[in-house]
This record gives structure tokens, sequence and C-alpha cells, in this order.
């Protein structure tokens, strides 16, 4: 033993010493290296240097971002600091100069790195110099950071080194401080702090910044001009820089924290300034919060992902009612978890981030772990890191079982930490400790043939304290080494030993297990062979299906070329003999070629030439059409055709090419073509734009180096996208010996071109393996040995296919997975070079302004782009570049038009040679197509090629009614188009052009439409029909068509040439019946064809219109009809589109087409010979301004003429309007006020202004006058004065002139509305109003969409005639001149009544021009008025007992007053009137105007007084004024809502005089005897009392006092004097007057109080009945003007009963009362006098004792909250009834609050028994505890507030309940009488001490 250990010693010392050796040796060799490297290292440096990008991910970028915020912040702060505050840019200018330049170099060499700074392009770092240049020279960035370093610095020398404003342009560089935050918080372990943290760094420059501008403003305004600014610098303490900036500094936080103590402002600019900081100060707070709450909310986040939420399951715990041990150990088990930071759930926080990634993680983690288990020792180290994404990590707590003995083991376990115990079964017994590192369990994971335990667990493992253990399940194990067969053997094997070592393993059983494991790989191998069987047969399946298709289509294509044959003439086969031979061989020719053709596109071979690119691929109709009818239409399908047109679709598809086993791709064809665009990928696209869902489809062919790109095409509809190698090779020989050098070659050819977006795919299948059993390798290895030899780092491009055609779950997984990888790699591709393609488009598009630029081969590269988004079906991106090319062109156009033409446009300004309208039943139009290619297209190739190809995109989209929309612009955009370009184009072709395109356009969307449709959406398409219509109107004019005599040989030559240049028809078209072509041939060939095929579209035009309620659209075409049919002869037809066609111009206000349509209507008519219509429209085109004088004169002219036709009065005469022939401008009264009392004259002057051209004699002009008694009261009592029911001049309004027309609503009559009222007789009190409308014949006739037919606009009016029996105002004998005349009318007045003028009519011959209704309504009146008497008072309002004013009124109407007349009035005691001597009365005349004045002469007698009128004429007014006196009547105050009607009251509402006046009313009447009338007058008259008298009883014990106010309601202010009170009854009672003045002032709404005391010898009585009186004067008036006033009043139940007494007591121990202790309130209650006779009802009652007792009710309260009652606070007192009787009760308050409190509130009531009568009527007014002496008339305690609390507790009733009286009787509580109850301790005051303890105490009280 010793010698092994000397051995070992030596051994280990000269292996130290040898690597010592080694280890100088390496040192040496590395110090001569060094030597060697340095000056190497000096040129790598320089190259490097030159050669150096930066990578934005690198630590270098990330610190010179961070180096980059010192100067961004520097200008920031700085440059405004030193901008406001001088003295800082004075003091340390030299500071600031080398600051500002250090900052400028930082920013230049910011712009260098920039430049260097490499960018990622589909996740490879670009490192192209010239890119890096180029990207950022044409960013934003590089702008910004240009115009930042702008040398701004030289404008110091305009205006002054202290000037740093001048560099605000250094403030473009912030954005780099945005970039450099985000990589901080991107790379800080504190983000929330950080965020919080740059917060504050925002709101810190924001409030410098706002200091900085307070400051600036502060200097403007003035230093310390008002409160708001800064202060006077002047001052010391204010003058520092310090102080300056600190105290700036401080306002602005205090707005921006919105603290809000800060000066008011004082001017217009510092309220600005508030404004604004306050708006910015409210986003700061809500970013504040929002910031401070996102913090919140992500760190509840991230607790809520490290440590499970224990919330939930507590809740569900505690809702089953699980026991308190185990939930304590839950709850316990969460604890550990939180205080300790164990994290369980591992895989869901990491799973965002890369398997990579998850992988490094949990192997730096868990691998040490792993690596101590036995059996994973020696393992690999790719099973292991496979393995530690498997752990799970598990928390037990102390005594919980991991294992029990005999559980079935499903994982393994790893201790982390904690210790666990091998315990017997008794739980107790530990056999052994396990610690930090041992696991257990791993037999049972590996599932070993053999194990005698079958898996379960041999031992009890329990956790001793909180353990962390690591699992690892027996599935995920099983999927691990799924995958490394070798590792598998190796873990089973070592299984084994273990198993044997604790003899637990069984062989035999092993043995049997073996023969099982046999039979069940023979079944798999049976499986296998059939599924190859199956496969194989599939796929023979698929190829005979291939055959048969194929042998279809041959023979599909022979029979079509045999039946093209039998219907091709001899002529065309050829000649005799050797042609027809000829003719046979080309036909077999052309058969065997397109049977190869046929054949090569069945089997995936077709070749992609250039055919391809222009359409050819773009459908079989296509091809088709192209082959110039290889197949023969029969006429049903052509039928079928017409009727539903075809919707083609685009047939290319991105194309992948297929290289190596060609056969295994057939095999899969099919599949996979199927299969691949089932599922949709989105398609996320450059620029910003929005992903979209695309199904992509492919064209596989077989890989050929011809199909790859060449250098400079760019065509992407032949770019093969996508390149993919199959193989299913799995021998190795095989392998090296022809697959790789294929591979080779193919990815070399790839290269070559720079193709790279290729896989290769390895297809695995049982059939193969077993035909090479020997030489298989396992299928990774052939995978990883192309993925070695051709993918390099990209081993995604290597794609394992596991038996493709099997339906076996790993199959289909396995495919499925493939066809995501073809798709995600095609889309990658087809983006990638769809991207180029649009760069290098959008490159020649910016080119367009180069020498030598062509717009033809734009359009063609940018519809190629457009080809590819509908290859894609993304039909609306399609559509978008073909509207990007038609708004280009156009505006290349507009800019030629305006003198900027471009070269390439002169190729489409060549004569238009061909005009066949547009072609939109082909997909593809290739001839146009190829015409723009090739640069020879004209403009309308070009636009019709581009709409073509806008229309089946649109229709793709479902959107056909766009077309049409898009139809028209196009149509009249080209004619514009080509008269700026100035093409030259025979006349009529655009016609032509434009005719055919409607109907090619209107039969497309027929076509996709159903007529339902159609009908429905025929507003879009009507435009169309009405151009086409218009368009062929043209056509027939220039042609020949519509003239009356036919076409002429000129106009037969010109339609052969419009004919000649539609060129063919289309094959399309050929055989329809309705094709445009056709139309328009058959439309030009003949007059009848013409006028059938334009009849038929103009009424189908007129028909839409109408359907769509487009009236005036309809009556244009019908103009257009109109002028067609005069053209033809037919006047009556032409009328009715002209009569409609002239309502739509009237109606929208057209002048100048009105009177051309008036012209057209006029010779209509004229040509019918309707003599009435003609002449009014000869009226109205004489009048009109649009004519010339000549024409106006020659239609006046027919007017005369027809008048002075016939002299017979016999004859009927014709009517017309008088709006067309002269205007009512103005109408004048004579007198203005157009009212006149009967008899009177009055003249009405009318101005007319004459429309015709020449002078007209009238013979008569009259106005028809309507006669009415409905308005004025002639016969009765007036209601008022005469009313004027019109101004003295009316103007009348004309809304246009006779020429002009107008909307109709221009002439529509305005509502004229009048009030009515009803007054009462007697006070002209409002009784009831309404409105009337005084126009209604005008308003509510029917309007038509025309205007009125009384209106010069008129076509036909009605015939009017006068009223024969009506008034007339008549003039004979008038000369009209053009223009304005005057014409005066008397106007009759007889009869009274109103008069309205209603007609006007003028007379000329046997022609009447009729104004039918005069507009306004205007009137006149004539009156006959009945006398009226009234009388109001002077002034308002009339007071009573005082002399007050009238006026009498009398209205003499027609009664003519004579001398001796009087009036005789009924003399009254309430109201007496006072005559005076000087009275006088004066007359005036119906203005108002004052003729004379008399003296009256007034007698008086007892009963009556007479009053003298003098003379009065008629319709005069007589005024004069007297005094009356109204009485008041003694008694109490009414109220308010009360009236006295001499004496008697009568109710009436507060409102209904003054409702201002608290003032109670009295109305008086007067009886008056007129001489003009056997019946009595009565005149009213209303007065108020002046004053409001209150009486009250005061109590002091037994001593009584009785109050009076007296208060002033009125505005007036009064003496009064003589104050008295008496009572009547009671001889011996005395009442002292306690009033010490003898005369009081009583000022307005002022009140005065009278007491008196009240005395008594023997008894006092229980009733008084008092009277007060007193004498009243106004204000300054003398003695002998006082007038007596009375009062009178009754008291009862005045005598004092009972006395309460109070005293509060302190607590026990105490001298006074504490606040919050309780104190004790004494309360005493004394009988004080006998009770009277009677005074005992049914509430007394007799006790046992024998006496009389009542019973009363106390309760203590206290509303002002100063007092708390404890316990019992109100209680029942049975109480004798004799004299002095008392009863005491002691109740426990406590004071809440210190101080000199008030008493507690004490209230006693009157307690009824149920047996007790009801009482009649409660007095409201009376109170409990109004007993004491008081000199206000104070209202006191409310009764219902005393009885709510009481009725609270439920013991009693409450007064006068609706519920008792209805219902059974109950006992209730009656309050006393005032002064019955007298309260000592009312006004008393208690002192209160605080507490000892000082402390607030709070006290809820109930």
């Amino acid at each position: 033993m010793e010698k092994e250990g000397d051995s070992k010693i030596t051994t280990n010392h000269w292996q130290r010493l040898i690597k010592w050796r080694q280890t100088q040796k390496v040192n040496g060799e590395g110090e001569d290296k060094k030597e060697v490297g340095k000056n190497n290292n000096t040129l790598k440096f320089k190259k490097n240097l030159t050669e150096w990008i930066i990578d934005p991910s690198e630590e270098f970028y990330y610190v010179w971002l961070q180096v980059m915020t010192i100067p961004i912040f520097y200008n920031a702060v700085i440059i405004i600091c030193r901008t406001c505050f001088e003295q800082i840019q004075m003091n340390f200018l030299a500071m600031w100069l080398t600051l500002d330049y250090l900052s400028d170099l930082m920013f230049v060499a910011d712009m260098l790195i920039k430049v260097r700074t490499g960018y990622l392009e589909q996740g490879i770092l670009i490192q192209d110099r010239a890119l890096l240049k180029k990207r950022y020279l044409r960013s934003v960035d590089f702008k910004l950071d240009l115009c930042s370093l702008l040398p701004t610095d030289l404008l110091y020398l305009c205006f002054d080194i202290h000037t740093p404003l001048v560099r605000v342009n250094r403030f473009l560089h912030i954005s780099r401080l945005g970039e450099a935050l985000d990589r901080m918080e991107t790379r800080t372990s504190y983000p929330n702090t950080f965020r919080l943290s740059k917060l504050m760094l925002y709101i810190f420059v924001l409030i410098h910044w706002n200091a900085c501008l307070y400051f600036a403003l502060s200097k403007y305004v003035g230093l310390g001009a008002d409160f708001w600014v800064y202060p006077n610098s002047s001052q010391p303490v204010f003058n520092s820089m310090r102080r300056q900036y600190l105290h700036c500094f401080w306002f602005s936080t205090l707005i921006f924290t919105t603290v809000g103590d800060t000066p008011m402002p004082a001017r217009e600019e510092e309220y600005l300034f508030m404004i604004a900081d306050l708006l910015i100060a409210v986003l700061v707070f809500a970013s504040i919060v929002g910031n401070v709450g996102s913090v919140v909310t992500n760190l509840r986040d991230r607790d809520s992902v490290f440590f499970p939420n224990h919330e939930l399951v507590k809740v569900y715990l505690r809702s089953r009612h699980i026991s308190k041990d185990l939930r304590k150990r839950v709850s316990d088990w969460y604890q550990h978890l939180y205080i300790n930071k164990k994290i369980t759930r591992e895989n869901e926080i990491l799973k965002q981030l890369p398997v990579q990634l998850q992988t490094e993680i949990a192997v730096s983690v868990h691998l040490p772990i792993l690596s101590k288990v036995t059996i994973f020792q020696n393992c690999e180290k790719s099973l292991l890191e496979e393995l530690v994404l498997k752990l799970t990590p598990q928390v037990y707590s102390p005594g919980e079982y991991v294992c029990k003995k005999g559980d079935v083991g499903h994982e393994m376990y790893i201790i982390k930490e904690g210790k666990l115990a091998v315990v017997a079964d008794d739980g107790v017994t530990q056999y052994a400790v396990l610690s930090d590192g041992n696991f257990f369990g791993e037999i049972s994971i590996l599932n070993i043939k053999g194990n005698k335990s079958g898996n379960r667990r041999t031992a009890n493992i329990r956790s001793i304290g909180h353990s962390d253990l690591f699992s690892l399940s027996k599935e995920d194990l099983k999927v691990v080494l799924s995958e490394f067969p070798v590792a598998k053997r190796h873990l089973e094997e070592k299984g084994r030993q273990i198993l044997t070592k604790m003899g637990i393993l069984d062989e035999s059983a092993e043995g049997q297990q073996t023969e099982l494991e046999k039979v069940e790989i023979k079944l798999d191998r049976l499986e296998s062979d059939l599924d190859s069987l199956q496969t194989k047969l599939a796929r023979l399946m698929s190829e005979l299906e291939s055959s048969n298709r194929k042998m279809q289509s041959r023979v599909e294509l022979l029979e079509l070329e045999a039946e093209e044959m039998d219907h091709l003439p001899l002529e065309e086969l050829g000649g005799e003999g050797d042609g027809d031979g000829e003719l046979d061989g080309n036909a077999g020719k052309e058969r065997r070629g397109e049977g190869d053709r046929e054949r090569e596109e069945a089997e995936g071979k077709e070749e992609v030439g250039e055919g391809r690119g222009k359409g050819q691929g773009h459908g079989d109709n296509e091809g088709k059409e192209g082959d110039g009818g290889s197949r023969k239409i029969t006429k049903e399908e052509t039928e079928k055709q017409e009727e539903k047109p075809i919707i083609y679709t685009m047939e290319n598809k991105p194309i992948v090419t297929c290289g190596g086993d060609q056969a295994l791709f057939t095999s899969l064809y099919t599949p996979l073509a199927q299969q691949l665009p089932r599922e949709p990928m989105e398609w996320r696209r450059t620029y910003g734009r929005a992903p979209k869902m695309i199904h992509l489809e492919a064209n596989f062919v077989q890989f050929k180096e011809e199909l790859l790109p060449k250098e400079g095409n760019k065509a992407l509809l032949t770019f093969p996208f996508l390149h993919i190698y199959w193989t299913d090779c799995c021998d190795t020989e095989a392998y090296k010996g022809s697959v790789k050098e294929d591979m080779t070659r193919w990815q070399n050819s790839l290269r070559l071109h720079g193709s790279a977006d290729w896989v290769i795919v390895v297809v695995e299948t049982n059939d193969a393996k077993k035909k090479n059993k020997t030489n298989i390798l396992p299928r990774s290895s052939i995978v990883d040995k192309i993925r070695n030899d051709f993918c390099n780092k990209q081993s995604d491009r290597c794609v394992v296919l596991s038996d493709p055609l099997k339906d076996s779950s790993r199959s289909q997984e396995s495919w499925s997975s493939f066809l995501l990888k073809l798709r995600t790699l095609l889309l990658m591709s087809f983006t990638k070079n769809l991207g180029r393609f649009e760069d290098d488009m959008r490159t020649l598009r910016e080119k367009r302004t180069q020498p030598g630029w062509s717009f033809c081969d734009y359009f063609m590269v940018q519809e190629e782009l457009a080809f590819v988004f509908e290859m894609l079906q993304q039909f609306e991106d399609a559509l978008v570049q073909y509207d990007e090319l038609d708004a280009l062109f156009t505006q290349y156009v507009l800019n030629f038009g305006a003198g900027d033409g471009a070269n390439w446009l002169g190729s489409f300004c060549a004569p238009v040679r061909n005009w066949s309208g547009l072609l939109l039943r082909r997909p593809i139009d290739m001839e146009k197509r190829d015409g723009i290619q090739r640069g020879e297209a004209s403009l309308l190739d070009l636009r019709s090629y581009l709409f073509s190809r806008q229309c089946t995109l649109l229709i793709f989209l479902q959107r056909p009614w766009e077309v049409t929309q898009r139809a028209l612009e196009l149509l009249h955009n080209c004619v514009q188009e080509l008269h700026l370009l100035e093409v030259s184009v025979l006349e009529g072709a655009l016609d032509c052009w434009v005719f055919l395109s409607c109907l090619e356009v209107l039969h497309r969307i027929e076509g996709c439409c159903d007529p339902a449709q159609l009908a429905a959406n025929c507003s879009h398409t009507v435009g169309l029909w009405a151009y086409a219509t218009d368009k062929l109107k043209s056509l027939g004019e220039l042609c020949g068509l519509v003239s009356e005599k036919g076409p002429t040989s000129e106009d037969l030559n010109r339609t052969v040439d419009l004919l000649a240049g539609l060129g063919d028809e289309r094959p399309e078209t050929i055989n329809s019946l309705q094709s445009p072509y056709k139309k328009l041939k058959e439309a030009l060939s003949s007059v009848d064809a013409f006028e059938r095929h334009y009849l038929e579209l103009s009424h189908a035009a007129m028909e839409m219109y109408k359907d769509i309620k487009r009236l005036r659209s309809a009556r244009l075409v019908g103009k257009s009809l109109a002028e067609f049919y005069m053209r033809k002869g037919e006047p009556e037809q032409a009328e009715v589109f002209l009569q409609d066609a002239l309502k739509s111009y009237l109606s929208e206000g057209w002048s100048l087409p009105v009177t051309h349509t008036r012209k057209n209507i006029a010779e209509c008519q004229k040509l019918l010979g309707r003599t009435e219509d003609y002449l009014q429209t000869c009226a109205l085109l004489a009048g009109d301004s649009n004519l010339t004088d000549e024409e106006r004169k020659h239609f006046c002219q027919e007017i005369l003429s027809f008048a002075s036709k016939s002299t017979d009065k016999s004859a009927q005469k014709v009517t017309l309007s008088m709006n067309a022939f002269a205007q009512l401008t103005r109408l004048q009264f004579r007198p203005s006020t157009a009212s006149v009392h009967s008899g009177a004259v009055l003249q009405v002057e009318l101005s007319l202004r004459c429309l015709m051209p020449v002078s007209m004699c009238i013979q008569q002009l009259a106005a028809s006058i309507h006669f009415s008694l409905e308005q004025a009261g002639t016969h009765g009592r007036s209601k008022g004065p005469p009313r004027q029911t019109n101004p003295g001049t009316v103007h009348f309004t004309q809304a246009h002139s006779s020429g002009n027309a107008a909307p109709a609503s221009a002439t529509t009559p305005s509502l004229e509305l009048d009030e009515i009222q009803d007054r009462s007789p007697s006070d002209k009190s409002l009784n009831s109003t309404g409105i009337i409308c005084k126009n209604t014949h005008l308003v509510m006739r029917r309007h038509d969409s025309g205007l009125s037919p009384d209106t010069a606009n008129s076509v036909s009016p009605p015939s009017v005639a006068m009223d024969d029996g009506a008034q007339m105002l008549k003039v004979q004998d008038v000369m009209l001149e053009p223009g304005n005349n005057a014409i005066v009318f008397t106007a009759p007045s007889g009869d009274p009544g109103t008069y309205t003028l209603r007609q006007l009519c003028a007379t000329v011959g046997q022609v009447q021009f009729v104004l039918p209704h005069i507009y306004p309504l205007i009137q006149y009146e004539v009156y006959s008025q009945e006398p009226q008497l009234t009388v109001e008072p002077l002034s308002e309002p009339l007071l009573a007992g005082l002399p007050q004013s009238v006026r009498f009124t009398l209205l003499t109407g027609h009664y003519a007053v004579k001398k001796g007349d009087a009036l005789q009035l009924s003399n009254s005691d309430a109201m007496p009137l006072l005559p005076s001597a000087t009275c006088r009365a004066s007359i005036l005349s119906p203005t108002a105007e004052r003729v004379g004045e008399s003296a009256l002469s007034i007698q008086s007698s007892e009963k009556v007084t007479s009053i003298s009128l003098p003379p009065t004429p008629p319709y005069h007014t007589l005024e004069f004024h007297l005094e009356v006196l109204c009485v008041i009547p003694p008694g109490p105050d009414r109220p308010p809502n009360e009236r006295l009607t001499n004496g008697e009251v009568r109710h009436r509402p507060r409102s209904y005089s003054h409702p201002d006046t608290p003032m109670t009313a009295i109305d008086q009447r007067m009886s008056m005897d007129c001489p003009w009338s056997i019946y009595s007058t009565l005149l009213p008259l209303t007065f108020y009392i002046p004053f409001k008298t209150k009486h009250s009883l005061l109590s002091a014990g037994n001593r009584k006092y009785i109050q009076v106010c007296v208060q002033n309601v009125s505005d007036a202010n009064f003496q009064l004097a003589e104050l008295n009170l008496s009572e009547k009854q009671q001889a011996s009672l005395e009442l002292q007057s306690l009033n010490t003045k003898a005369q009081q002032l009583v000022c307005s709404k002022q009140s005065v109080f009278c007491l008196w005391e009240v005395r008594w010898k023997a008894d006092l009585p229980s009733c008084l009945q008092c009277v007060f009186s007193a004498s009243f004067s106004p204000l300054g008036q003398e003695a002998s003007s006082f007038k007596p006033f009375l009062y009178q009043f009754q008291l009862e139940r005045v005598t004092t009963l009972y006395s309460v007494r109070a005293e509060i007591l302190p607590a026990t121990g105490e001298q006074q009362c504490r606040s919050g202790t309780l104190c004790g309130l004494e309360v005493c209650i004394t009988r004080l006098t006998e009770p009277a006779e009677g005074e005992l009802g049914e509430e007394g009652k007799t006790d046992s004792d024998g006496l009389r007792t009542t019973k009363l009710m106390y309760e203590v309260a206290d509303s002002s909250s100063n007092w708390a009652v404890c316990g019992k606070s109100s209680g029942m007192v049975s109480m004798p009834v004799a004299a002095n009787a008392m009863h005491r009760a002691h109740i426990e308050v406590m004071p809440l609050f210190a101080g000199h409190l008030p008493f507690p509130k004490i209230k006693v009531f009157k307690y009824l028994p149920h047996t007790a009568t009801q009482a009649i009527q409660p007095d409201p007014d009376s109170c409990v505890e109004n007993d004491t002496l008081s000199l206000l008339d104070k209202s006191l305690d409310d009764p219902q507030g005393d009885t709510a609390s009481i009725r609270s507790r439920g013991s009693v009733h409450s007064l006068g309940s609706s519920e008792q009286q209805r219902g059974l009787p109950m006992p209730r509580l009656e309050p006393f009488g005032p002064g019955q109850v007298f309260n000592h301790s009312h006004a008393q005051q208690v002192l209160v001490l605080p507490a000892t303890d000082d402390h607030i105490m709070e006290v809820n009280a109930t």
C-alpha cells in the first residue's frame, strides 16, 4: 500500500513539473509573438478603422448614447437659462462658449457615428458603407442633425454675443435623448424606478423652462410692477443671481404642483401665462398619477407572475368547508414561497424567450444538480440540455410526504434544498436523511423490464422542513430519449445494474419481455409494409388519373380541330393536290405540337417564357382568345355568355422550381398543390402598411437553369421565388455517389444567379429503409450530413418529411410542419423580392423629370406590380396601382395644358384613327397592351386599357356601381384631355366613342348583377344612360338624321367615315344581337332607326330619373326630347316636356333657360291655336329683361293686336295674370292710420311698375273690395279703441323680376298672424287670447313643384274673374308708362266694418290683367262706436282710508254730448265722493289732440251726486279727475288671498292685481247713470289696506301682557297717533299702556310694536274682547289729515295653569358640570290655580284616593345639539287639579361641549284619553312654550316638530291625524294655549367645564 502511495505521489510530482515547463515555453513564445504582432496590429487598426461599422446592439453604441445625453441636456437647460438670466450669461461667458463648441463637436461626432451605424434587414446586420450612408442621408434624422449644426453663432455679429438664443436650433438634436433613455430602460434592472426618475427629470426641465419664461415676462412687464411679477431687483435681497433663479423656480413649482398659493395676476399677459401654466399643470399632474399607477400595476403584475395568487385558493377552501388545520398548512406553504422568494412557475416566466435562450438559462441553473444523478452521469451534454427543460420545481411543507411506499412511480426527484427523511410505515422511525444534491425514484421512470417492484415506490419519503425539489416525469424522459436511442440503451443498462445490486431484477421475466418485443417489432414491420403498399397504390392511382386527364384533353383537342376543319370553306383549306397534303402536314405538326405542350403541362414540365410576362399565363380564356378562335362557340353558349359574362381571374402563381428526384415530387404534387393554399398566412409588408391574410398558391415547375433570373431582368411574374430540392436518399453510398454531387450543382447554379431562397426536403419512407438496411444510417445522420455540407448556419433550410402519404399522426404532423415552412419561406422570398421591385419602381418614378423617361415603360413596370397583387388576390392593392398610374398620367396632361409638357406625351398627341369604345369583356386587352408597350398607343387606347383593368378589379371586389361612377369621370376627362393635348379627332368620333363606351359599361354591369339589383341601384347607371342619349342626339344632328329633310350626301359621307373608324366588330360581341356596335351602326343607318333608338334611350333615362326622384334631371332630358319633337314638327308632344322643364328652371332660379323655354312654349302654343295660353306666355316674354327690346316689343304687339281685334262687348274677354304685365310695388293710405269713422274720406294711392316695353293705355283699373263685420264691433260696444290694421304705407316685396326665375320657396307667402284678446269689460282683465291667420287662402293652397299659378312665373294660370257684386275702387283711362306709375283711388267709407282689398284688374280691350290676390293682406277700417265711460286711478295702488284721485274718461263714439247732459253717481258710505270746486274737463280729438277745456259742475245730495258734462262732438274724448275715499272696515286682518267687495270677502289669487304687494284688497263699484243709456254703468275700483295687524299674549309668571304689531305693507311712510287698547266686556279689567311715544313713525315695509299690561282685581277672565284703535296719516301732512284705524281681536285661555322649573346638578363629587359627564336635570311642574267651572272635561280622572287628576306629558329635547339626553327623555304625569300641586322628574343629561350652555328644552302637553271629545278646530298658531316676555313678535316652537319626536316612539298618535279621525278613537296629545304653561328655565344657562383629560370625545346622540 505504501509503495502504491509513493508511486502516486511521484507521478503527480512529475506531472506538475512537465506542466510548469510547458507553461514557461508557451509564455516565452507569447512574448516573442507580442513583439512581432505590434506592427501587425497597427496596420490592422488602420484597416479596421476604415471598415469600422457599429453594431447598434453592442456596448460601445450604448455607452455613446449615454455620453450624448450630456450635450443634449446642456443645450436644453442652459440656453434658455442664459437667455432669460443675463447675469448668468455675462458672469460665465468664457465657460459657456467653451461648452457650446464642445457640444457642437460632440454633435458632429454623433453624425459620423450615425453614418457608421448598421441596421437590420430581415434579421441581418447591414454593414455596407454605401447603403448605410445612403440610408442616413435620406432619413429625417440627417435633416434635423444638419439643421441643428447650422452656424447660427454667426448671428452674434448682428445682435450681440450675449444673445444665446441664436443657438436654439441645437434643440433639434433632442431625438437622440429619447433613444438613449429607451436603451437605458431596457437595460436597467429596476425599470419602474427608472421610469419615475425619467418622469421627474422631464418635470424638472419643464419647471426650469417655465421659471426662465416667468423671469423673462417679469422683465418685460417690469420688475416689481405688481405683486405677481418678480420683485424689484434694486432691493438687495432680490438682486442676487441665485435668489432670482430660486425664486422663479419656486414660483414655477407652485404652479405645476397645483398648490395654488400664487399671487393674483394683474395684466393680460400675466393672465395668459397663468392660463397656459395651469393647463400644463393639469397634464403634469395627470402624468405623475398615470406613471405612479403604472408602476404600482407593474409591481402587482410582477408579483402575480412570480408568486401564485392564493386568494382564490383561500376562497375555495372556505367555500368547501376545509378543516382549519389543512387551511393553515396551505397558508404556510404560500407564506414560505413568498418570504423565501421561491419561484414555482419558471416555465411560464421564461416562455416568451427563444428556445435556445431558455435552454441556456436552464442549463446554467439546473445542470449541476442534474449531473449529480447517478444514471445521468457520463451522458452526452445534449441529452442533459434537453432534460433540464423538463425539470419542474416543487416545494413541500414540513411533515408532507413526497411519496409513499407502494405508490406507482411516475417521476424522480432531485433535492435542491432542504432535508427529507426515509421513514417507516409508522411515520416516526427514520432510516436515513437525504439532503441537498441527493435524489430518489430514478429507477421507476426508466420502466426497466423485469423489475420485481413493478415501478412502485419501495420507501416512504417525508419532508422534515420546507424542501425544494426538482421532479422529472417518466413521460418527459421518454420523449427526450426517443431522440437519443444510444443514451436510452445506456441508461437502461445502468438501471439493470442497479436493480441487480438491489436484487429485485427478474431476468426470466426480462427474457419473456424480449419475446414480446420481437412480436411487436414484427407487427410494426407488417404495418409499415402495408403502409408502403398503400402508398404505392395511391401513387399508381394518381398516375392513372393523370394519364386519363391527358388522354381526355388530347381527344377534346382533336375533336375541336375536326369541327373547325368541317366548317372551313374549301378555298380556305388551300389548293388541290399538294396543297392539301401540306395543310394536313402542318395541321398534324400543330396537333403534335399542341399534344406535346399538353403533355408537358400535365406532367408539370411547362416552360415559362416571355409569353408569361405578356399575359399569356393569365388564364385559359385568354389563351383561347389569343388563338384566334381555336374553339367553336355555339349559339346557345353565346347567348348564355351574353346574359352572364364570365368574370375572369388571374392564373399567374408564384413560380417554385423543383429539383432532385422528380418522381418523388410527382407523387407529392397533388396533395402539395391542394393543401398549400388552405391555411392563410399573415403578410406583413414594409412602410407601415397593415398586415393582411393571404392564401399562397404556387406554380411548381421542374428546375432548369434557364428559369433563373438573368442579370438586369427584374420581372416578377417570371421570377422563381423559391427553389426546392427533393430527395428520399437514406443510403450513405448513394448520397456520396450522386445525390451530393447533384445538390452541389443545383446550389452552384442558384448561387451563380444570386438566388438565395431555397430549401432541401428529405423524405423519409419505410420502404426505402427496408431496401437498404445494411447501409442505412439513422435519419439524423443523413440530415446532419446535408446540413453540414450545404446549409452551414442555415439549418432550417433542410426539412425532414416523414411518410407524407401515410395517415399516421406523425406523418400528418410532419406534413403540416413542412407546409408551414414552405409557406413561410415562400412568403419571405416573395416579400423580399417584392420590396426590391417596389424600390426599383419608386426609383424609376423619381427619374420622371429626367430626359428620356418614358411613361409607357414605367406603366409596364407598375402594371406588373398590379399583376402580382392580383395574383395574390389582393385586388384592392392592384387597383391602387392602376389608380396611381391614372393620376400620374392625368397630372402630366394638366401640366401640358399649363405649358409644361413632357416629350413622351408626343406619342399620345397623334390623330385618333380608331374610336371603337371601351372593351370590358376581356380581362386583359393584349392588343392595346402591346401598343402601350411599344409606345404606339393613342390616348383613347391608353385610357380604354387602363379603365378595363380597373373595371375588372372592381368587379372582383364586388363594387360594380363604382365602375359606373368612374366611367362617367373617365368619359368626361378623356374629352377634356383630347382638347388639352390638341389631338386631331374627326368630328363626331368622340361622340361615337362615348356612346359605345357608355353602352359597354352598362352591358358589363348588367352581366354582373341580377335585374333586382339593377332596379335598386339605377341611380348609379342613369348617368350613363343620359350621357349615351345626349351623344346619340349629337350624332343624329351631325349626320342629318334629325332634320325634316333627311340626311344630305355630305351627311352620308360623314356617317360612312364615322362607321369606318369603328373598325370590325369584336369577337366577344359578334354573336350578340344587342351589342353597342350593332346599336350604333343601326341607329346611324336610317332616320326611323335613329328615332327608335333615341326615343328608347331617352325614355329609359327619364324613367330612371323619376324612379330615383331626380325630377329635375328627368325634365332636362324631356327638354331635349321636346327640341327633338319640335324639329319633327310635333308641337303637342313637345309642349308637355317643355312645361316640365320650365318647372325645374323656375324652381331653381335659372333665368336664361326660363326665357328660352318660354319662347319654345309660345311657339308650340301658337301652332296649336291656344290663344289664351299664348297671350299669357307673350305677356311673360314681353316683360322679360333677358330678351332684346325688339323681341319684347314683338310679344307686346301680339297682345295689343289681339286686344284691338274686336270691340264687341258681348265677346268673352281673355283673363291674364297681372304679374306678367305690371307689379304692385307700394300702397299708401291717407290718412295713414287706415282707420276712419263712418262717412270720413279715405284715399288709397297705388304704385304700379309696368313691365311692358311700350306705353299701355288702360281703359279701366279697378280694385275689388271685400266688406266684413267680423273684426270691427260696429253696432255694439267696442272692445277697445279703433285698431290700425296696416301701417300707412305698405311696400310689396318682389322676390324676382318678371324676367328672372326664382325658387319656389322665395314666392311662398309667409304666415300673416293676428292676435285676438278677450278682456273683462269691468277691469280689462284678460279672459282669453288667441291667434288667427289672415292669409289662409294663400298658405293652405297645394303647391306643386313649380310656382304659384298667380305669380309671374306661371305657365298657364287659371282664369280669374272679378267678383261682380263686390265694391270697387275704379279709375278710367289710365296711361301706364314703362316703369313706376302712381294711381289714386277714393275708398268707400259709408258702412262701419272692415274693408279688404282682394283683387286688382287692368282692362286693355279684350284682355284683362288680373292680380287675383293682393298680398300681404291690405285692410282699412270704418268704425261706429258706442259711448264708453271708464275710471282708472292716477297712481297705483289706491290706498284705503285716504283720499285718492281717479280719472274718468268718456269716449263719446257716435253720440254727441249736448248741453245739460249729466252723469248721476249713486253715493255709498263705504266709498264717498269728495267734490272739488276746481274740477275741469278736457276735450280730445280722435287724434288725441286737445281741442277744448271746460269747468265741471258737481252737485251732491244725500243719495246722488250729479256731474254736468260740457258739450262734446262725436268720436271725441272727455277726461276729468275726482277724489274718492274708501273706508277701512274694522275687524281682524284678512289673509292676502282674500279681498273685500263692498264689505264682503271674495277669494282671489294673490297675483290678481299686484303680485308683489301683500296688502289686502277691497273692491268698490260705483253705479253711474248716463244720458245715452237707460241702464246703469258699474265702474270698479280696487283699494288696498296699507296696514297688517297682529296680536299676541305674553306671560311672565302670573303677569300677562298683550302685544299688538302694526306692519306697514305699502310703499308710503305713515305717522301713527292716539294708540289705544280697550276691552269691551270686563269693566274691572285694566289695560296699562307701556308705550312711551304718543306718535310713531312707520316706514314702508316696517313694523311698530305696542305693549299693554293686563291688570285685574278679582280673577282673570279666560276670554278677552279687545279693540285696538289709532289714527294715521301720510308722513309730512298736517294733523287734520289723520284718519282713524280700528282693529278688533279676541284672546282665549289667558290664565296660567302650570309653571315649569328646571335645575341641572353636576355629577357626584363635582362642583361644576363637565363636558362628557352625566349630569342630573331636575324638572318641577307646579299647578298654579284651581280649575274653573267646566275646565275639567273628559280628560279629568278620579284616582283611588278620591283626588281629581289630569294627565300631562313632558318631553326633554335639545334641538341645538348641546345636550345628550340619556335614558328616559319623556314621561306621563298624573297631576292633581288642586292649586300648588307639584310633580318632580329626574332626567340624566350629558353636556357635549364646554361653555355657558342653555338649558335643554322642556315641553309639556295635555294628554287626552280616547274617550275625550274631539276638538272642533285646533288653533294652528298655538304653541307650548310661548310664555316668555318678548318685545318681538317671533314664532316659537313648532308643535309639529314637538309631536314628531313623540310620534316616532309609537306611544301616542299625533293630533289631527286623518287616520285617527276615520278609524277607532285613540288617545292623543293636545298642546296648551299660549300663556297656560310658563317655563322659568327658558333663557337660563349653566356653566360647563371641559373634560379633565383634555381629550376630544365624540358622542353620537340619537
